[in-house]
């Protein structure tokens, strides 16, 4: 990327698997000097595939420096330390349960550095739920993707692990916000997401709309009919297979989206 507006910006990482990796992915993507501080083991998305780092590691950690510290130490407590001591933000994904046993709560990391962004991605944001402990698949079941998406029956993952990528996401976009505050306050500095809330915000439409949950997924078997699904009819909604024929099919809406259509046909 040419354009690299976060240059001078050092972000320090503590994540593993996705959510984390992927916010920070983002910020050196625009020009933020990231650093990653994994385990002496290595992160555990290194040996998720034998032979070699798996494809997750590739994707999302890539444009990083890396360090391995064993934070459990206080040799290595104490090297985190002067890299927070010096750095614009802090980014991590811990378990609630780790993060106070290796000293980095909100708290704790704003005593070394008043003017740090702290963001931690969690499994739940404030709540009764606050403290456990829950990875994509799990916010999957949570807010009911797996229950829509349901394969010969069975409720299933829907492969790319979204409610990682968007928690991500989200994180940069509040990161992004701090920065931009003229006059942020210690609290705004620190930043909680869930990746149950997310999944929630992203499902926001067909939650909130009268079905009251997520949009089943719709087949052609179903295009003919007039059954509801979520927000909009199951009629057309399915991609038809116009290989063999002169035939084009258009997807309508809003009842007034295709009232225009069949009264531009018929002038």
């Amino acid at each position: 990327m040419p354009h690299r507006p976060l240059a001078g910006r050092r972000v320090i990482e503590l994540g593993t698997m996705i959510a984390a990796p992927f916010a920070t992915h983002i910020l050196a993507q625009l020009g933020a000097e990231v650093i990653k501080i994994e385990p002496p083991t290595g992160d555990t998305t290194r040996a998720l595939v034998r032979g070699g780092p798996s494809g997750t590691f590739i994707a999302y950690n890539h444009s990083k420096k890396s360090i391995a510290l064993d934070l459990t130490t206080p040799e290595g407590s104490d090297v985190l330390r002067k890299l927070v001591a010096t750095a614009d933000v802090l980014l991590h994904n811990l378990a609630p349960s780790s993060t106070r046993k290796l000293g980095v709560t909100a708290e704790e990391v704003a005593a070394i550095n008043p003017r740090l962004i702290y963001c931690q991605i969690r499994g739940y944001a404030a709540g009764p739920q606050y403290d456990d402990i829950a990875s994509n698949p799990v916010a999957e079941a949570a807010t009911g993707v797996m229950e829509a998406n349901r394969i010969d029956g069975r409720p299933t993952r829907l492969g790319p692990s979204y409610h990682d990528q968007f928690a991500g996401a989200y994180a940069v976009i509040r990161i992004l916000a701090e920065m931009l505050d003229p006059a942020p306050s210690t609290e705004s500095r620190q930043i909680e997401l869930g990746l149950y809330e997310t999944g929630l915000h992203v499902a926001g439409r067909d939650l909130a709309g009268g079905g009251g949950g997520l949009a089943e997924p719709v087949g052609e078997e179903h295009c003919g009919g007039d059954r509801l699904v979520g927000e909009v009819p199951g009629r057309g909604q399915a991609p038809r297979d116009v290989s063999n024929g002169p035939e084009a099919h258009l997807a309508m809406m809003t009842v007034r989206w295709g009232g225009e259509l069949f009264r531009s046909c018929t002038r």
